[in-house]
């Protein structure tokens, strides 16, 4: 049996950070997550970089959490945010087993 792998984007803080948490005390495989704050990332890794990695070290994903994040108002409407949500779903897409999961989570702190 192959080990199960798990990758939560956005995974350094709020909802994400509870998703990686709780997988980690639940789930019985390997729990990634990602982050685009360097000094909360440690390691700052491209979507292609970290995709080659999972190719080399697993045969695959089992479950991805992509949690991508609004933090300002002006980037609700910037084509750009979508873009990065997209470009993970487009990269990571290819490596979902065949029973493998997918959730999206889009969301945005209020816009006040």
């Amino acid at each position: 049996m192959t080990e199960k792998i798990a990758v939560v984007t956005g995974g350094n803080k709020g909802i994400g950070y509870a998703i990686v948490k709780g997988l980690c005390e639940r789930y019985d495989g390997t729990v990634y997550l990602t982050a685009r704050d360097i000094a909360r990332g440690e390691a700052a890794l491209s979507i292609n970089t970290f995709k080659d990695h999972l190719k080399k070290t697993h045969t695959g994903i089992d479950i991805l959490v992509n949690n991508a994040a609004i933090a300002f108002k002006h980037d609700a409407t910037d084509p750009f945010s979508l873009l990065q949500f997209v470009e993970v779903c487009n990269t990571l897409f290819p490596l979902i087993k065949q029973n493998g999961r997918v959730v999206n989570i889009k969301c945005w702190k209020p816009l006040m």
